[in-house]
């Protein structure tokens, strides 16, 4: 007891907290590499028999939350987004790097890639097994039999996330650029002075996001299909994870986000001129996105 103590008061020391977190990392790295090659070398025992899945959405709506959430579960394995950039693999996890083999296999034949490398052989512990596919990914000829190969496999199972407010979703994508930084981990409050948006940039980020969610309802139509919002999944993500875990047959377990929100001011303190683009879009379908 006192050991454990003693333990968990050093962790949070500040200067011994990040080698502490690194270390961790490392070994863990170190050990879901080394089991993939002795799965490689049919030494273990794996299998195939697991849920597949994949959330599609676009960025700044809330998957990475999802992933971390899902990634918190011990029987998922949640990539990123593997299709992001074309000549590279967004396996976006330490234990991952991609090598020439993956590199030469996703360029030439994107399909086989999943097969080989994604929905490979895993430990019999796993039971689902996914990755992150936004509405713009895969969309060079090289890439697009990606889409079609995914529809056309009945037991993938599709979580739609959406995020209800695009315009949270447009002014974050900016601060985003506008930062370098994409994700909050330290849980320390973020400022940054209120943005100006045109409201051309606006207007086409909420026509094209509704183009890209209708499009996908109807894609994958034929397929099994879980629909959730950021908002709801920020605000009582235990409840709407025991949907998801449900979802993918998951043993329930609960998770924590190893995120935390970046921008916690209102929509109102965070752009500059608000109420003009509040008053442009003012009895229009997008009208809702202004009542912050």
């Amino acid at each position: 007891m006192v050991l454990s103590r003693l333990r968990n008061q050093l962790k949070q020391q500040e200067w011994i907290a990040a080698p502490y977190r690194q270390l961790r990392q490392t070994m863990w790295t170190t050990r879901v590499r080394a089991i993939n090659l002795v799965l490689d070398t049919r030494l273990l025992p794996g299998h195939t028999e697991y849920v597949r899945f994949i959330i599609v959405s676009r960025g700044r709506s809330g998957t990475s939350l999802l992933r971390s959430l899902l990634n918190d579960h011990p029987q998922v394995v949640t990539f990123g987004e593997i299709f992001r950039k074309y000549g590279a693999i967004g396996w976006d996890r330490s234990d991952h790097q991609a090598t020439l083999s993956q590199l030469h296999l996703i360029e030439t034949d994107p399909v086989a890639f999943l097969e080989t490398y994604l929905f490979r052989k895993y430990s019999t512990r796993i039971t689902a097994v996914g990755f992150k596919l936004f509405y713009y990914h895969a969309r060079n000829p090289e890439w697009e039999p990606v889409w079609h190969y995914l529809r056309e496999q009945p037991d993938i199972r599709i979580i739609h996330l959406r995020r209800e407010n695009v315009l949270a979703t447009h002014l974050s994508l900016r601060r985003a650029f506008l930062t370098g930084k994409w994700s909050n981990n330290s849980g320390q409050a973020e400022y940054v002075p209120p943005l100006t948006l045109s409201y051309e940039e606006c207007l086409e980020a909420f026509t094209k996001t509704q183009e890209w969610e209708e499009w996908t309802e109807h894609f994958f139509a034929g397929q099994q299909k879980l629909n959730i919002c950021y908002e709801a999944l920020s605000q009582d993500y235990e409840s709407e994870m025991k949907r998801v875990q449900a979802f993918l047959g998951l043993d329930y377990h609960p998770t924590h986000p190893r995120l935390y929100k970046q921008n916690r001011q209102s929509l109102a303190g965070s752009i500059a001129n608000y109420m003009e683009l509040k008053e442009c879009f003012s009895g229009t379908l997008w009208e809702n996105f202004f009542e912050d």
